[in-house]
């Protein structure tokens, strides 16, 4: 690298005028200085002093753009530390996660696993040969039950109004309240009498026929009630309408009069068949509620759909905690990975922002390297122009000196050498660290998929 003629000019022009270099060597010159025989000659020193304090300057300068290189330079050479530091702060996580989960993996399976023995004893002991069936919604189930007691109100209204005072409302009110007690009689013989007597005990198996011919039994009763007492009503007024008739003189039916005492004649008076259809009906949403009772809100043997229940909760329970712990097993690693790639993605930008700066420091560099060439140039030149000046000025021979070439200061050092064997060194040491951050994730996720192993044998 050299500088230009004009640098150099310039640069022993500006010289030339600050130490008035001329002036002085035709002074010394007349004066006959330096002597023949001086071996130093003083302003040829004070030259090349001015020189070399300008030179230190921009040595100095070129020293503190190699030094903030190099710093820079060396933050990237110690990266594969912090990756491994990452990973083995998430090998350690998933070392003390595997002991926790371990743990609640155990007890969920313990549960899951106590709970079907508890239900293949029951199926075993209760002769128990199907799964067990629970009805797909209840509130379809109650649905058509409350169906079931709103047919048989608006079919029993009418009959009731023929009876009652109070027309069809009052007959609606009627209606209901039978309706309603026929399906709640029913749905308890069914749930508490008809489902007990699949139990095997002789105790339950006892107290569930108790339950379902109470049941029954209650039923008929009040609906044959409710029928008699329907008739009986229709009869006192059919009656009194007689008496009002053989009061006024009109013709009447004296088979009225006399009335019909037994219950059976009411019940099967064929004057009077709503009272017959209305025991039907009552009996029909009676046998309807037994049967839905007993199979339309659980499994028809007692116990079975609840211990079947809780043991698939209990299933569903260690499936979700299984997964639960899969997805944990994944925050280490995922956590890991986060901040390696954040650390390769910062180490890139630096990287990169390194290269700019050496790029920049490369120009400066040839810009001091220019001057620092000019002002060699230009000291050689001083030295010429003073000489020259000096011998043209003198009377007696010039110094021995004048006769050798001008001295040269020595080339500065490389300045960039160290910064570009650091660049060379953090070039290598990122490729290195971006395969020990593949390596690391890795082996984190061979781990991890080597405890989800084991997890998953010691909970089996």
């Amino acid at each position: 690298m050299g500088g230009s003629h004009a640098g150099a000019a310039a640069e022993a022009a500006t010289l030339e005028r600050r130490l008035a270099i001329r002036r002085r060597a035709r002074a010394d010159g007349a004066a006959g200085r330096p002597d023949t025989d001086s071996a130093t000659i003083p302003v040829e020193q004070e030259i090349i002093e001015a020189i070399d304090a300008e030179r230190a300057r921009l040595i100095r300068d070129r020293a503190s753009i190699a030094s903030s290189l190099e710093q820079g330079w060396r933050r990237l050479s110690d990266s594969a530390e912090e990756v491994s530091l990452h990973a083995s702060a998430a090998r350690l996580s998933l070392r003390q996660m595997e002991a926790r989960l371990r743990l609640s993996l155990k007890t969920a399976a313990a549960r899951a696993e106590e709970a079907q023995t508890d239900l293949e004893a029951f199926r075993r002991r209760e002769q128990v040969q199907w799964r067990a069936r629970s009805p797909d919604s209840l509130t379809l189930s109650t649905g058509m039950l409350v169906a079931l007691v709103a047919i048989e109100a608006v079919a029993s209204a009418p009959i009731f109004a023929d009876a009652m005072n109070g027309g069809l409302a009052q007959g609606y009110m009627v209606a209901v309240t039978l309706s309603a007690l026929n399906a709640s009689i029913g749905l308890i013989g069914g749930y508490f009498g008809i489902r007990y007597l699949q139990r095997r005990g002789a105790v339950l198996k006892s107290l569930g026929g108790l339950c379902t011919l109470t049941a029954v039994t209650f039923g008929l009763f009040f609906n044959v009630f409710a029928a008699l007492w329907r008739a009986r009503a229709v009869e006192d007024l059919e009656r009194a309408e007689a008496l009002r008739a053989m009061q006024r003189g009109k013709p009447f039916d004296a088979e009225l009069l006399a009335g019909q005492s037994d219950a059976i004649s009411l019940l099967f008076d064929t004057r009077h068949g709503e009272t017959f259809i209305l025991l039907v009906l009552g009996v029909v949403v009676l046998i309807g509620a037994l049967v839905k009772g007993a199979t339309g809100f659980d499994d028809p043997v007692p116990d079975h759909g609840a211990l079947t229940r809780a043991a698939e909760r209990q299933q569903e329970e260690f499936a979700d905690a299984q997964e639960d712990a899969l997805e944990a097993l994944d925050e280490p690693i995922t956590a890991a990975r986060a901040k390696i790639d954040a650390l390769i993605a910062e180490r890139r930008a630096l990287l990169a922002t390194l290269r700019g700066q050496y790029d920049e420091a490369e120009a400066k560099m040839h810009a001091i390297d220019v001057r620092l060439d000019d002002l060699a140039a230009a000291q050689s030149m001083l030295i010429e122009t003073y000489r020259i000046a000096n011998m043209a000025a003198r009377r007696t021979p010039p110094p021995q000196g004048f006769m050798s070439p001008p001295p040269q200061p020595d080339a500065p050092p490389d300045a960039l050498e160290r910064a570009g064997a650091l660049r060379t060194e953090a070039e290598a040491a990122q490729s290195a660290l971006a395969a020990t951050a593949r390596r690391e994730i890795e082996a984190l996720i061979a781990e991890r998929e080597a405890v989800e192993q084991r997890l998953r044998g010691e909970s089996a």
